[in-house]
């Protein structure tokens, strides 16, 4: 059917801040759906406050709102636009619910716009547990026994009828949030509450167990013909009872008999057509192995994290193919765009490969959480491995990791009991994969452990076949080291780092020692082409490669675990001209006969605390700006969520983990003319240096650079040689010199690892106990050995208090582009990731931003350093010091270019390889700085404006705060993890982060968090907020001599209790300490006289204000160890209900301003450009939006 013309504007909801359970999938998934949109010459209205992804890229969209995703700006923004209709399921479990949201409102039917794909009912069907289980009944599928139940009481009632355990699902929500295994009535009653508070209809699934069955997902897709294409079947290695997003899955299915494969497939089929799905989506069975039944988990009606990675494991473009589906095509009609010759209407095959992936977790940033894997999932992230078997797929999965491990040998778990180790496979947690291995060691035989486990003993053998590798490796050493046996160690996944370590060689020697007994990978596109009547159909356009080594398992009769259909003495069908091979010329004669040189991006890698979605937003503007340079764009990574990681980003495109080894096997099959390893975060930069050593062409990082500014001494050295202000520091390189040297430097000390991103490992201490705490948290975490190791030692500054800021420039060595200043509200002792931060900075002296400028400039200048930088700076109210100086890209650029409507990235790529900022066309603007003078870069030629648009001189208005802004809002996914807590410092621990707009900073401040509309019902509070800030400095105009409410003193903080007290708003005061939480009658006792105002309370108390939504709680990290419980029970507490939660004084403080100014409009919705912060380019398509 032709597409339905009458659909000339749409609005696609996004997904919004990165959280566990919802990650870069959806800017993978909403990315596809904007170009699929242009693509048919349709005006895209795209909502999404996420600043880091690639969807918001101006470049996409022809109007942007960055709003709080809520219905009333939804709403706001369909009386605005007036669309055709709303795309709401690329925007995953966020998009659903206001489309409902909107519906019950009555909103759609009132502006006559309608929800396209997947209608209302569809979706309601799909996301009702009730109506989505009486559906089952009525076509007859099996689902497990269950009750739809809308009270405690309800289920208590259930759970008397079928008995314990019982498996919760909350409806409409993200990740499994709210899910559990309750065993007993006590846990049915706590998980309960939390599931039903959670679900945003109060509607939660209470179901017989399933556990330890197997977990088989389908991915497919419906068009407006009712004709269903399955995708493809993904099994979970780990059994029902761990949530699919923690668990490791491959593709194709391996253990299911393919009798008991089509029939799911065919139920999936019924389930598609009787929900009515329009486009994309994804079933979860429970199948059960010796009785060969299965049943009918659930479906999620729209494109998941499933469908990202069922995409790339396939090549079958799920969220394009949803997106054109919802215009009203069918699939017929649509040509496969990454395979000539094909329509979307063919399913793809697998040929003999397999494809793995593996999440990543992020508990080395919560010591102290619940390590437990259930139903509600947990990792931040995920990799991508691609190989011809199970074993090889799986090496190369644990290496992408970046967890340090190269193999499945975990030395810290070698201390572990045998009862021990068999508690922990029976309760998994994030490491269960080192505990198999640990337990096969020891010899606990493959029946055991699938018994313990639930998973499929193929898979364990695969993983046993590993170990014993591993084993006569590590117990024969240099005596193994043959041909032969190296080849056969290759085969099976072993890393050459774990080998080279077993026989007493460097990596770098072992390597040339492979290549010299000719022992190299061949490298395979993934080649997933349609079969029709018995034949392959269709020509690879877009390749993406794999590296592997099964030529050799072949050769030596290796046994190994193949992907059901694959012939052992057969390699991979190989497509013909697959446009590759080690430098060669594709043979293709519609290919040009002159190559163009490669330009080879380094990705980076899973999503974690610390490195998120914003480096692989770079990494595809790097890929870009090497595009309109002329060269053919490559890049390496893992990540199946990404945008990098779909082929049509990029000429080629290889999944591998990025390890030395792994990347050096893309630069000798490529020969690349440039590397750029400064947009992939630490994990590209951390390559930089092996790849250099070896004489790849990496054109952006050097080896004085890069010790210049992560050796602290060195860098210090640097510092005072420019004659620029820093910290007083040290560095200590045994933890037992560690508190000698904190009584030399004295009190208070930030310590830290080098080379980190993301605060890893680092802390604030202010006393002797804190340096004991920190050198037995190093310990348990294994780190003395490592920091013994490398040499690389720990680093101690003396804490500077004052306000933090940070620049990112762009350069060429001697010219410098600087977006703006971001300033943050938290001070000084916490991390950039997890600040509030203003942009551009509203209320720093202009003589402080102009030495910062001029600092920037001389340190560029001194390094002779080309691309893009970040340095932080912390203003005492006296001078400017410099903490660090980042040689990369950093998490706030791509913030930069969004608010400023342009891509410094890209301006970076140009001085990096041209030598040069562009100029003309190519030179990025405006700049922010119409008065840089003639040491700064201006730009007097700004498309669509003049350079004035967004520079906001000071002088404009006498209150700082009176002026156009963005603020930067971290968001954190702590109530996911049982024991992970919020505390602020050094290491950060924020997942994600919003951008939200304001005419005035306050208004922005009122949009992050609107307690305004709140405030009458008061405020909790954990303890005073002015305690602490006696010492802070200042002077008559105010804290660090800023007049600016974004810093407060205790004089501020007792103006500000009067004024609320004044107003009627009642405040509450928390205290408490000698509590019994054995007693159940907790009580909070004053520690100290209330401030003004102020009424104390009990924890009964406390707990029934947060349930009647108190405007807010105020809940700092309690020095007091003993307050923890109490202080993590009320941030949990608040967290589940909605209740906004205030960490810092600052940020309290500036947050009451706005909510008391009567001028702020916490309601106000524009698109981006009207904030005026930045010249938009024309919505017009860029080339690279094209070539995407």
């Amino acid at each position: 059917m032709p597409r339905d013309t009458s659909i000339r504007k749409v609005l696609l909801i996004g997904s919004g801040p990165i959280v566990i359970g919802q990650a870069a999938e959806f800017d993978y998934s909403g990315t596809q759906a904007c170009l699929a949109l242009r693509d048919e010459g349709i005006e895209v209205v795209l909502l999404n406050n996420n600043p880091a992804t690639l969807m918001t890229d101006p470049a996409l969209s022809h109007r942007l709102y960055m709003e709080p995703l809520t219905p009333s700006v939804v709403e706001a923004i369909l009386e605005r636009e007036r669309p055709d209709g709303i795309l709401a399921n690329l925007g995953g479990q966020v998009g659903l619910n206001l489309a409902l949201a909107l519906h019950k409102r009555g909103s759609l039917r009132r502006l006559g716009v309608r929800i396209l794909g997947t209608d209302i009912e569809g979706i309601a069907r799909g996301e009702d547990r009730e109506a989505f289980r009486e559906l089952m009944h009525a076509i007859g599928e099996p689902v497990p026994q269950s009750a739809t139940v809308q009270s405690v009481a309800e289920g208590l009632a259930f759970a008397r009828e079928v008995g314990f355990p019982l498996i919760l699902r909350p409806a409409f929500t993200l990740g499994g949030e709210g899910s559990g295994i309750a065993h007993d009535e006590r846990e049915l009653e706590e998980k309960l509450e939390t599931a039903l508070t959670l679900s945003p209809i109060h509607q939660v699934l209470v179901e017989e167990s399933i556990v330890g069955w197997k977990e088989i997902e389908f991915e497919g897709l419906r068009d407006i013909t009712d004709e269903v294409l399955i995708v493809t079947a993904m099994e979970n290695v780990d059994p029902m009872g761990i949530h699919t997003g923690d668990s490791i899955v491959v593709a194709p299915a391996f253990t299911v008999p393919p009798e008991d494969l089509a029939r799911m497939a065919q139920a999936a089929t019924r389930i598609y057509r009787a929900v009515g799905l329009i486009g994309g989506a994804n079933i979860q069975f429970a199948y059960h192995p010796e009785r060969r039944e299965y049943r009918v988990i659930e479906i999620n009606p729209r494109v998941s994290r499933s469908s990202a990675l069922a995409s790339k494991a396939t090549g079958y473009p799920i969220a394009w193919a949803t997106t054109k589906l919802a215009l009203g095509y069918a699939l017929r009609e649509l040509p496969h765009p990454m395979l000539r010759g094909v329509s979307l209407a063919d399913p793809p095959v697998l040929r003999g490969q397999v494809v793995l992936k593996v999440p990543r977790f992020a508990f080395d940033k919560f010591p102290d959480a619940d390590r437990s894997l259930g139903t509600t999932m947990k990792a931040t992230g995920e990799v991508l491995a691609i190989d011809e078997s199970f074993e090889a797929a799986l090496a190369k999965g644990v290496r992408s990791l970046e967890i340090g491990a190269f193999s499945l040998t975990n030395s810290r778990l070698h201390e572990l009991t045998d009862a021990a180790i068999r508690e922990e496979l029976a309760r998994p947690t994030d490491r269960r994969l080192f505990v198999l291995a640990e337990a096969i060691r020891r010899g606990m035989p493959v029946e055991e452990l699938a018994r313990l486990t639930a998973i499929d003993s193929l898979f364990l053998r695969a993983v046993e076949r590993i170990v014993r590798e591993e084993e006569a490796w590590s117990r024969e050493g240099r005596a193994r080291l043959t041909r032969e046996n190296l080849a056969r160690a290759k085969a099976l996944g072993l890393s050459d780092a774990y080998l080279a370590k077993s026989v007493g060689m460097t990596e770098a020697e072992l390597r040339r020692l492979r290549e010299d007994w000719e022992i190299l990978p061949d490298v395979r596109p993934l080649d997933t082409r349609p079969v029709r009547g018995g034949k392959t159909v269709g020509e690879i356009a877009r390749p993406y490669f794999y590296f592997t080594y099964a030529s050799f398992a072949r050769e030596l009769g290796i046994e190994v675990t193949r992907p059901p259909g694959a012939h052992p003495e057969a390699d991979a069908e190989s497509p013909p001209n697959p446009s590759l091979g080690r430098g060669e010329e594709p043979a293709d004669p519609k290919h040009t006969s002159v190559r163009p040189p490669v330009g080879l991006v380094l990705g980076s890698g899973p999503i974690r605390i610390g490195q998120g979605i914003e480096f692989d937003y770079a990494s595809v503007h790097a890929l870009w700006g090497l595009k309109a340079l002329g060269y053919a764009p490559v890049v390496v990574n893992n990540n199946p969520e990404t945008v990098s990681t779909d082929a049509s980003v990029v000429d080629r495109l290889y999944i591998a983990p990025l390890t030395v080894e792994d990347v050096w096997e893309v630069v000798r099959s490529e020969r690349p003319e440039v590397i750029l390893a400064q947009f992939g975060g630490q994990t590209s930069l951390n390559l930089a240096l092996p790849l250099l050593r070896e004489g790849a062409p990496v054109a952006d990082v050097n080896l004085e650079v890069l010790t210049t500014t992560e050796g602290r001494e060195e860098f210090y050295r640097f510092l005072d040689t420019l004659g620029i202000p820093h910290a007083e520091g040290r560095r200590v390189f045994r933890l037992d010199e560690l508190e000698a040297a904190a009584l030399e430097l004295g009190f208070p000390l930030l310590v830290r690892p080098s080379f980190v991103i993301g605060g890893e490992a680092m802390r604030v201490l202010r006393n002797l106990q804190d340096v004991a705490a920190y050198v037995r948290d190093l310990r348990e975490r294994g780190a003395e050995a490592l920091l013994e190791a490398t040499g690389e030692g720990l680093l101690l500054d003396r804490f500077l208090d004052g306000i933090e800021f940070e620049i990112d420039l762009v350069t060429d060595g001697w010219e410098v582009l600087i977006p703006g200043v971001f300033r943050h509200i938290e001070g000084s002792g916490i991390h950039s990731g997890d600040s509030h931060a203003f942009f551009p900075a509203p209320d720093l002296p202009e003589e402080v931003e102009r030495k910062a400028r001029e600092i920037s400039l001389r340190i560029v200048r001194a390094l002779g350093y080309r691309g893009a930088m970040n340095i932080q700076f912390i203003y005492d109210g006296h001078d400017v010091y410099v903490l660090e100086v980042n040689p990369r890209v950093s998490r706030t650029l791509p913030i930069a270019g969004k608010v400023r409507g342009t891509s410094y990235l890209k301006a970076a790529v140009h001085a990096i390889v041209r030598g040069a900022l562009p100029e003309g066309e190519a030179a990025p603007s405006p700049v922010g700085f119409a008065d840089e003078g003639p040491s700064l870069r201006t730009r007097d030629r700004v498309r669509g404006g003049s350079p004035d648009t967004s520079g906001h001189r000071k002088e404009d208005s006498p209150d700082p705060l009176a002026r156009p802004v963005s603020l930067k809002v971290p968001v954190f996914s702590h109530r996911k993890i049982r024991g992970a807590f919020v505390h602020l410092g050094p290491e950060m621990t924020s997942t994600g982060e919003a951008l939200v707009f304001g005419r005035t900073a306050y208004e922005a401040l009122a949009k992050a968090y609107p307690i305004g509309k709140n405030l009458l019902k008061g405020g909790l509070f954990f303890e005073l907020p002015h305690r602490g800030l006696e010492t802070r400095p200042g002077n008559a105009s105010g804290p660090y001599g800023l007049s600016s409410p974004l810093v407060s003193d205790v004089r501020r903080w007792r103006e500000m209790y009067r004024e609320l007290s004044e107003k009627g708003i009642p405040l509450w005061l928390f205290e408490a300490h000698d509590a019994d939480s054995s007693s159940g009658s907790e009580r909070g006792r004053p520690l100290a006289p209330a401030a003004e105002g102020f009424r104390h309370l009990s924890l009964e108390t406390a707990r029934e204000l947060i349930r009647g939504e108190v405007a807010f709680l105020y809940a700092p990290w309690p020095d007091d160890a003993k307050l923890l419980p109490l202080h993590h029970e009320l941030v949990r507490l608040a967290t589940l209900y909605g209740v906004p939660v205030f960490l810092h004084p600052d940020l309290l403080y500036a947050s009451l301003v706005a909510a008391l100014n009567p001028a702020v409009d916490p309601d106000l919705v524009a698109p981006l450009e009207e904030y005026a912060l930045g010249v938009r380019p024309d919505a017009g398509e860029p080339s690279e939006a094209r070539k995407l």
